[in-house]
C-alpha cells in the first residue's frame, strides 16, 4: 500500500467507465515517480472507488486498486512517527491532513 498524490483525472469518454489517472507515487521503491495509468471504474462508493488497472500489454496480470482519501484512521494504521512532523489529531480537518502529508513527504525525502 502506497499513498499517492493525484493531480489529474481524465475520463476517456469511451462509454466504458475508463479514465487516465495521473499521480505521484511517494512510496515507489526507487523514489517518487510520476505515473499515468488507464483504469476502468468497477465500483463507486461514497468513500472509495474500486478500479481495474488497464495495461497496453496482455502479458501483465490483472490488478485492481482501491482509491480512498487519506484520513486520520488511515494515518494511524499506516504512518508512523516522522521526525519533526506532528501527526494531526482525530479532530483534524482534511486540509490539516493534506498539509501533514506534504510536510512528512518533504521530511522523509530530504535525504
Amino acid at each position: 500500500m502506497s499513498p499517492i498524490k493525484i493531480y489529474k483525472v481524465e475520463p476517456e469518454k469511451s462509454g466504458r467507465s475508463t479514465l487516465v489517472l495521473s499521480f505521484y507515487n511517494a512510496g515507489y521503491a526507487s523514489g517518487v515517480k510520476d505515473f499515468h495509468l488507464r483504469m476502468r471504474v468497477v465500483t463507486r462508493r461514497p468513500f472509495h472507488i474500486l478500479v481495474q488497472l488497464l495495461y497496453d500489454s496482455d502479458d501483465v496480470m490483472t490488478r485492481d486498486a482501491v482509491i480512498v482519501r487519506i484520513g486520520h484512521e488511515w494515518l494511524e494504521a499506516h504512518v508512523g512517527t516522522v521526525d519533526g512532523v506532528v501527526r494531526p489529531g482525530r479532530d483534524a480537518h482534511q486540509a490539516e491532513i493534506d498539509d501533514y502529508l506534504e510536510r512528512a513527504d518533504r521530511a522523509l525525502n530530504a535525504w
